[in-house]
């Protein structure tokens, strides 16, 4: 080939590059309109999920890395107050996303999982996917759940728009009739259907915050509940407690409570400014548990549901100085109840010792007691008593024991944090041990009681005591019982009350986990 034909093929070739060049331009630039033109009237995401989801099996978890990065990094953020400031998060190089969507198995105040009636409806157009087609329903149109709707034993509904919110009218909360973002999986169970609420961890804890705690609590402490919340919820997804549900967690206390009531303006901010953030020990996520109210001490978890301590749940004074709580003895306990001291006369300035449930008291008529009693048996069914046989306590294996009337009660253990960890009630029949801090709390079933508080407020028909936190004594002339008591609910990890009073007092939401989980580290999740 010579010079010319050369230079001739060269134009011809670039000629040739150009037009294809333009040609591709105009092809990408119209494909790029048309799908600016379906995102502009719907979202496609939650779409393509229910057209796509129908799989028998659980969908995969995709694993996704934390950031590589391991230094420290400062987040600047701003108070309720409009203050700046900077709280130090470091990035794990080892923690793991399980995923980014989780699982949650919804409840209902009366039916609990399994649900005999579903009734569900959008504020946008929505679809639903019975296994065989995807069928596509307008903005608040009404669809009922039965065996004619679950031709293949389970349904994908999803808002065809991301504003789009799924309610359920067919069950209730304690904020009415709840509406869910994300995707709803309704399957056939045994004796009804079953109800997954899929979304991704973020959005799901803007519905914890909000049902976990007061919108009106200190943003700080709001911030504090959604980390751990958020460091819960990864926990909890490593292990497989729902998978017969094909859930992650579910919605209620077993847990942590999800949408019982609308999630807020100040859940969601809490969550977005620790977006996330997560509280570790050893490159681990840590069991967040949280609790309303102490009684001026937090508990160790093994004084709670056996097995290990762990080295982050401490028993611990609630004050500022954070000591290591030694309560155990039977005298100290009571004079810290009564007197609010300890070591002899050395007040307690608990974060939370003006609030009504720190203290409390319950008192018991003798047929109360006794009722009280056979009632808190029944509840308590054969887990955690155990029966006095010639000179043993045995485990009830078979019918529970009649204990006829109460002739004495007795705490024999406690733990470093004045938990109760054992108590033998003596009756006339039989003398039987409970252990348990939950069935402990059952046993003294005050439901026909009033329990007060400490402000002179009231609370009745509670099937169990607020904490386990308590001593009992008998009044020899009337025969009465009294229980004292402190605090409301389990006693292990971050008291959500004494949180609010921290971050009243100045303290920003890193510094009130370090209060309540020793030696962990906020890490951020990437």
């Amino acid at each position: 080939m010579n010079n010319k034909e050369g230079n001739t093929g060269s134009k011809i070739l670039i000629k040739v590059f150009i037009l294809v060049c333009m040609a591709a331009a105009v092809y990408m630039a119209t494909k790029y309109e048309k799908k600016n033109s379906v995102a502009d009237t719907e979202t496609e995401t939650d779409y393509e999920k229910a057209e796509d989801a129908f799989e028998p099996a659980k969908l995969d978890k995709n694993i996704i890395a934390a950031d590589d990065n391991s230094d420290s990094q400062s987040k600047e953020q701003t108070d309720d107050k409009g203050n700046k400031k900077n709280v130090a998060v470091a990035t794990s190089s080892k923690l793991k996303k399980k995923s980014e969507q989780i699982r949650v198995l919804l409840s209902d105040t009366a039916e609990g999982y399994i649900q005999s009636y579903v009734e569900i409806s959008c504020n946008t157009s929505y679809s639903v996917n019975d296994g065989t087609r995807l069928i596509s329903h307008s903005k608040n149109d009404i669809i009922t759940v039965n065996k004619d709707t679950l031709k293949e034993g389970r349904l994908v509904i999803a808002p065809n728009k991301a504003e789009g919110r799924l309610t359920i009218s067919s069950i209730r909360k304690g904020g009415g009739t709840p509406s869910y973002r994300g995707t709803l999986y309704i399957t056939a169970y045994e004796g009804g259907y079953t109800m997954v609420n899929e979304l991704s961890v973020e959005e799901y804890l803007y519905g914890v915050v909000s049902s976990e705690v007061p919108a009106d609590f200190d943003m700080e402490a709001l911030k504090a509940q959604a980390v751990c919340a958020r460091g819960f919820a990864y926990k909890r997804m490593e292990s497989s407690s729902y998978e017969e549900y094909g859930a992650d967690i579910d919605d209620t206390t077993s847990s942590q409570v999800y949408n019982n009531f609308p999630e807020t303006a100040q859940s969601i901010q809490a969550v977005d400014d620790t977006k996330d953030i997560v509280p570790t020990y050893e490159e681990q996520y840590i069991d967040a548990f949280f609790f309303s109210t102490s009684c001026g001490v937090t508990c160790n978890s093994a004084d709670v549901w056996g097995g290990k301590d762990e080295a982050y749940l401490c028993a611990s004074m609630e004050t500022k100085k954070n000591k290591a709580a030694k309560l155990s003895d039977e005298t100290n306990f009571e004079a810290f109840i009564d007197n609010n001291v300890i070591s002899g006369n050395r007040d307690v300035r608990a974060f939370e010792k003006d609030l009504p449930f720190y203290r409390w008291t319950v008192a018991y008529t003798y047929e109360d007691m006794c009722a009280a009693v056979a009632r808190g048996i029944r509840s308590c069914g054969k887990s955690g008593l155990y029966v006095l046989e010639h000179g043993a306590y045995k485990e009830v294996e078979a019918g529970l024991p009649e204990l006829g009337d109460v002739t004495g009660i007795e705490v024999t253990d406690r733990g470093d944090s004045g938990i109760v960890k054992e108590i033998v009630i003596t009756g006339s029949k039989n003398t039987i041990k409970c252990i348990g801090q939950n069935n402990i709390r059952r046993l003294f079933c005050p439901y026909d009681v009033v329990i007060t508080k400490q402000d002179g407020s009231e609370q009745t028909s509670w099937e169990m005591l607020p904490s386990a936190f308590f001593y009992v004594t008998k009044d020899t002339d009337t025969k009465q019982y009294i229980i004292k008591g402190g605090g409301f609910g389990h006693g292990v990890g971050m008291s959500q009350n004494g949180a609010n009073e921290m971050a009243k007092l100045g303290y920003t939401y890193d510094d009130i986990i370090e209060h309540y989980y020793h030696g962990v580290e906020l890490k951020t999740l990437k």
